[in-house]
């Protein structure tokens, strides 16, 4: 586990033991700090609260200091790359889309539960390069936008969750359906022949 530490320094004393349960603001570890680095401007007995806490005892010399763990929301060194959430992908094609410079969430994979295979991360680059780009969804047609005004005079009822996700379904099913109808009318016509 690491430990973000404001100060340079040496570990000399751990106060946990594996098993325990520590809180927040509890004592970690002792580390012998090393002073020479320190801004002057900064008092070594007092440090701000946001950054960590020394307690000095008497006994102890002064370079030896026992500091509290920052939280690990206030660390500074916080990498998070929001296009890798959410995103099935294993650690060698994440680096992969690190080193093209590739947005995970706009490539579709082909692997299991849409994980993403360095083929899906090449093609995808491919398709970009020649200036095609995939989407998901992009087999369906968009869902056209139909305006019952034209048919008469209409009152606006807001649906529920429920049937505004099924009214979504039932549009994409009936195109669905059509587009299937349609390719199954040209393939007996071509039996046909």
């Amino acid at each position: 586990m690491d430990i973000p530490s404001p100060y340079p320094g040496k570990v000399t004393e751990i106060l946990i033991k594996k098993g325990d349960t520590i809180n927040e603001g509890d004592d970690l570890c002792e580390i012998d700090v090393d002073l020479s680095h320190q801004p002057e401007s900064e008092d070594p007995e007092t440090i701000d609260d946001t950054t960590g806490t020394e307690v000095a005892t008497e006994e102890q010399p002064e370079s030896r200091k026992i500091i509290k763990d920052t939280p690990a929301s206030e660390a500074p060194n916080v990498f998070l790359n929001k296009s890798f959430t959410g995103v099935h992908a294993s650690p060698s094609v994440r680096k992969l889309a690190r080193e093209l410079g590739v947005d995970l969430t706009q490539v579709i994979g082909s692997g299991l539960k849409n994980r993403i295979q360095p083929e899906d991360l090449k093609s995808h680059v491919k398709a970009i390069l020649t200036g095609a780009t995939s989407s998901p969804g992009a087999t369906l047609p968009e869902i056209p936008s139909i305006d019952h005004a034209k048919f008469g005079s209409i009152k606006s009822v807001p649906l529920s969750r429920l049937k505004r996700y099924q009214d979504l379904d039932y549009r994409r099913a009936g195109l669905i359906f059509l587009m299937s109808h349609n390719m199954m009318t040209l393939i007996s016509m071509s039996w046909s022949k």
